[in-house]
């Protein structure tokens, strides 16, 4: 561990422009925006991962089209 290869140990995971607590305020800003398709369980959300909850493909193509 001499040299660069001990640097990489340590690299700071920081994110620039001040924007700390930025996971979290986008998984905020996504709820609130899908709002009303969470709450009628049309919709699941995990950050930029959306799930449409549907039991038939007749009824995935009515809430996608």
């Amino acid at each position: 561990m001499y040299g660069s290869k001990k640097k990489e140990l340590f690299d700071l995971k920081v994110m620039y422009f001040g924007l700390c607590n930025f996971l979290e305020i986008f998984q905020r800003m996504m709820s609130s925006i899908f709002q009303e398709l969470l709450y009628k369980e049309i919709l699941a959300n995990y950050m930029d991962n959306f799930i449409i909850i549907v039991k038939t493909k007749n009824e995935l193509e009515e809430r996608t089209i």
